[in-house]
């Protein structure tokens, strides 16, 4: 977990340059986020008998999204994303928990006025962790893997106060590339293509 506060911290790090000007503008998104993502599960019984088997497995995940967002001018703007997600396994009989984390950063242009639609491109990591569950094919071993993500997506702002804006929906296309074993061992890495969307509140500044 130390090395994504690192990274986090590094990402804000980056949006620093660009406070050059009186005219710039930071808002912050904060909100409830939902993602139906493939999670690397780990048992310890593959088809040889005893060597160790990586599944890629369905999981409906509630979480949050927390974002912030450097504007230098009135369209463009520089995007930090942050979000973590939490739930269960839903392959099948499995019941594991799962935790997934993104840590996400790009450009984003946006249309201003009350209603102002936006679209962003983010790239970054994911990092997924399993656990404390039970497969039919043997017990899940406590695992986690950290992959290359990319975001690719965009939403609506509505403003409701002069620094205050409501986000009905954020629809993003979420891409990880987590190893599984798709048929025999040794994994190797897959693109994952998910979905995810968010709702929320913005503070403009």
């Amino acid at each position: 977990m130390r090395s994504f506060c690192v990274l986090a911290a590094c990402y804000l790090m980056l949006l620093c340059p660009f406070r050059a000007s009186a005219q710039d503008h930071f808002e912050v998104f904060g909100g409830y986020s939902y993602v139906q993502a493939n999670v690397p599960i780990t048992t310890g019984f593959g088809p040889c008998g005893t060597c160790t088997l990586y599944l890629l497995n369905k999981a409906n995940l509630n979480g949050w999204e927390l974002a912030g967002t450097l504007r230098p001018g009135r369209w463009f703007g520089i995007t930090a994303d942050f979000s973590g997600y939490y739930g269960m396994d839903t392959t099948g009989s499995g019941h594991s928990h799962v935790h997934l984390n993104t840590f996400l950063v790009g450009p984003r242009v946006s249309i201003p006025g009350r209603i102002s639609p936006f679209a962003h491109v983010l790239v970054g990591a994911a990092h997924a962790w399993a656990g404390n569950g039970y497969e039919p094919i043997g017990t899940t071993i406590s695992s986690s893997q950290t992959s290359f993500a990319a975001a690719l997506g965009g939403g609506v702002d509505i403003k409701l106060k002069p620094f205050i804006a409501v986000r009905p929906i954020q629809f993003d296309y979420l891409m990880t590339r987590f190893s599984y074993t798709a048929s025999v061992p040794p994994p190797a890495t897959y693109t994952q293509n998910e979905w995810r969307a968010s709702a929320g509140i913005v503070v403009q500044f």
